[in-house]
């Protein structure tokens, strides 16, 4: 292993707890009695919203806050679609009408005349500092009233009122409670999480509060009752949970000349329309939805849906901000701008969006499913088999719970899941995990051809060719095409040492697939250990033409070469495949032989000798080998390899570099220092020598050699974020907190996640000015 080139852009742990961690232990307990306190004083007037349908059964919640004498505050989008409502609070359970509203705003009052909960006092935004305690109340998840602190994060003019921010983390059902201050005054209520944030949530401010009292408008009037002959939206639901898009677009067509203003039908006929990929024509259908209703979450949705299915990203962009506007504990606007960050190439913000909708709906397993696949995508193994267990675990539940029809298609989500489980098990080589995830799988769908592929791979990778063989021959009796499975399956019978059967699988799969690469592999690796020369370096050339070749394929097609005496071409590939990651174990070897044929002796031995053995006096494979131990933290190795490399070559400064490295982590900071001021006598531009010397200082309490070093590597390099972290961290230590406020300036505009660290750690110091830092 060699050190990789370039300065390392993130902050070893030493520097931040350069800083000493001040009164934490009495912050956190003053911010418990602060909530404690203000919990007490408003919970009697924090109630629980619930939404009942027609028969009078709990169809969602929310919260809600005393505003006035028996009125009370909450979002529209608790009580919209409810028969009837109730109050649940400290003096028990009472109806609720909804009186008036600022659609707008997502704002709806209630009237409850026999409630006796005192109201709240109302403070008003002009009054509000940005970094001020907050705390939020209401009932999360319905769990009965809970309370969490935080910050007011942002405060932002707009029309018609103020736009508020805040941290205290809010989850679904919270929705319409309230944010208050330390004395217990409202502030606003809480409506929305934001997508962009973790536990950033929107505030609608005390202003928007008063205007509702004063000059709310009357709530709309209800719609229609569908004719009760016909269940239009349960027919249509069910019809929608089994993708019968063709018989829902009838459907759909039949409910509209039945209600020709109903905008819950054209949503319907919109979803059929988008899912058959007639995507105009879904937009047109749901602008008449909205026409009808402009704040029907489901139609901006629907919406978005066909404008991306258009390319009209920013249109589509604007119809999810409406959707999320109108109903922020619905999933689908984030599950479509995950698509749309998918389709951009940008996984992780599409990752953040599902996280976000899994949040909203965490009994979807097609969600959870999704989930896992774009977690496997960016490397993160241990969280996509979370995902697909766990969207595993709710298929297996809806498949018991739902109708016949639902069931079906819950049945099949779970064995999807299982097969996306089992592979990324198998990937991560988790083999016993993967087979018990297949086996699963197939016993509740035996006719799935890649949950049976899947469990030949796993015998495969366990040396069980019989049992691999097998399984592949199952999947191969219901899709006997299926290229991807024969090649596989000759593999198999390559392994176990059945040639005749290898290569008529091997041969078969290309006829169906000529391109396939795993097939063509095999065909040639079968040919060369047959030692047919010519028809291996002909079947490596083809391999080649469909895919790039891996060291060990130039390799064997070098040494096929040789064969044929076609030294020249052979010494190509060979030079090539040195070129290649992961290395050839055979390379060595063929090298050495190659420069043999050509009795270039004085070349191959120290092929030869590597093969055998490292040779012990070389400083750089000392500090290669150095630099590998301290990387897999075996620090006293690591540092005795170190110290053997520079014996052996003083001038070596890479090595220089690693040793005071190694130092610097295990605490010597004497002999780091040392190391690390000799490596910058010998390579002065070396900036990584010079920040790790920069963090040796500073944990001996040393800001002005710290800041030197900083300094040094700004003059070439002004906005290297830890070069700029360490200026400020000096500054701070030396009470400078004007110029420490200035370099954290500098470095939030290029690293606001190492920016945001700094800044907590001086507050926790007891800087306070920091509060006025950018997070």
């Amino acid at each position: 292993m060699t050190r990789r080139p370039g300065m390392p852009w993130t902050l070893a742990g030493a520097l931040l707890l350069a800083l000493p961690a001040a009164h934490a232990q009495d912050d956190g307990a003053g911010a418990a009695r602060d909530a404690q306190q203000v919990f007490a004083r408003v919970s009697p007037s924090v109630v629980t919203v619930l939404a009942l349908d027609s028969a009078g059964r709990p169809d969602g919640q929310g919260s809600g806050v005393v505003v006035a004498p028996g009125l009370v505050a909450t979002n529209c989008h608790v009580v919209r679609g409810a028969a009837t409502l109730r109050l649940a609070g400290a003096g028990g359970e009472q109806a609720a009408q909804w009186t008036r509203q600022l659609a707008g705003l997502d704002l709806c009052l209630l009237a409850a005349p026999g409630l006796s909960a005192p109201p709240v006092a109302l403070r008003t935004s002009q009054e509000l500092s940005v970094g001020e305690p907050v705390y939020a109340v209401g009932n999360p998840l319905g769990f009965g009233l809970a309370v969490s602190s935080g910050l007011l994060s942002s405060r932002q003019e707009g029309q018609p009122h103020v736009r508020l921010a805040a941290t205290a983390p809010v989850s679904p059902g919270s929705s319409g409670g309230g944010l208050f201050d330390r004395q217990g005054r409202l502030l606003g209520l809480t409506t929305a999480i934001l997508g962009t944030g973790q536990s950033l949530n929107l505030v609608l401010p005390a202003e928007a509060l008063a205007e509702l009292l004063a000059k709310g408008e009357p709530r709309p009037a209800a719609e229609p009752v569908p004719p009760a002959e016909r269940r239009w939206k349960a027919e249509a639901s069910e019809l929608f949970a089994r993708n019968a898009w063709a018989e829902l677009h009838l459907h759909a067509q039949q409910w509209i000349q039945a209600q020709p203003t109903s905008a819950n039908a054209l949503v319907y006929l919109t979803r059929a329309k988008n899912r058959q990929g007639r995507y105009a024509e879904a937009e047109a259908t749901a602008r008449r939805a909205l026409a009808l209703d402009n704040d029907l979450g489901f139609a901006w949705t629907e919406l978005g849906e066909a404008l991306i299915g258009q390319d009209r990203v920013s249109d589509a962009e604007q119809a999810l901000r409406e959707a999320a506007l109108r109903d922020p504990s619905n999933a689908n606007p984030n599950i479509q701008r995950s698509l749309l960050h998918s389709k951009a190439g940008r996984k992780e913000a599409a990752r953040d969006e599902l996280q976000l909708a899994v949040r909203k709906w965490p009994s979807n397993p097609r969600l959870w499913t999704s989930l896992g696949q774009l977690e496997e995508q960016l490397g993160r193994a241990d969280d996509a088999r979370r995902a697909f267990a766990a969207a595993e675990r709710l298929g297996g539940a809806l498949a018991k719970e739902e109708t016949a029809a639902t069931g079906r298609s819950a049945h099949a989500r779970q064995v999807e899941a299982l097969a996306a489980l089992g592979w990324v098990e198998l990937r991560n080589q988790r083999p016993v995990q993967a087979e018990a995830a297949f086996r699963k799988g197939l016993a509740l769908d035996a006719r799935h051809v890649e949950l049976w592929n899947g469990l030949g791979t796993v015998m495969h990778h366990l040396h069980r060719w019989a049992d691999a063989e097998d399984a592949y021959t199952r999947a191969l009796a219901l899709a006997p095409n299926d290229a991807a499975v024969l090649g596989n399956r000759g593999a198999a019978y390559a392994a176990a040492g059945q040639t005749d059967k290898a290569m008529a699988d091997v041969q078969a799969a290309l006829r169906i697939q000529p391109g396939n690469e795993r097939a063509q592999r095999l065909l040639a690796g079968e040919t060369f250990n047959a030692r047919n020369y010519r028809a291996a370096a002909a079947a490596y050339a083809r391999l080649a033409e469909i895919a790039t070749p891996t060291a060990d394929d130039l390799v064997m097609w070098a040494e096929s070469l040789l064969k044929l005496n076609d030294v020249p071409a052979a010494q190509a590939l060979l030079r090539q495949a040195e070129t290649k990651t992961p290395p050839s174990p055979r390379l060595d070897d063929a090298m050495g032989k190659l420069l043999a044929a050509q009795n270039d002796l004085a070349g191959a031995l120290p092929y030869f000798e590597r093969v055998r053995a490292a040779n012990p006096t070389q400083a750089q494979a000392w500090s290669t080998k150095g630099y590998a131990l301290f990387r897999l933290e075996r620090l006293s190795e690591a540092i005795e390899t170190l110290e053997t490399a520079v014996r052996l070559d003083p001038t070596l400064a890479n090595a220089w570099i690693n040793l005071g490295q190694a130092q610097l982590r295990a605490r010597n900071l004497g002999r780091a220092i040392e190391a690390l001021e000799k490596s910058i006598v010998l390579a002065p531009e070396a900036a990584d020598a010079r920040l790790y010397l920069a963090q040796s200082y500073l944990q001996v309490r040393m800001p002005a050699k710290a800041r030197e070093q900083a300094q040094a590597v700004l003059a070439r390099m002004p906005s290297a974020p830890p070069m700029l972290a360490i200026m400020a961290v000096t500054d701070l230590l030396e009470h400078r907190v004007a110029e420490a406020a200035a370099w954290h300036g500098k470095l939030h505009a290029v690293a606001p996640e190492i920016a945001g660290k700094v800044r907590m750690q001086a507050i926790s110091s007891g800087v306070m000015g920091a509060l006025q830092w950018p997070e």
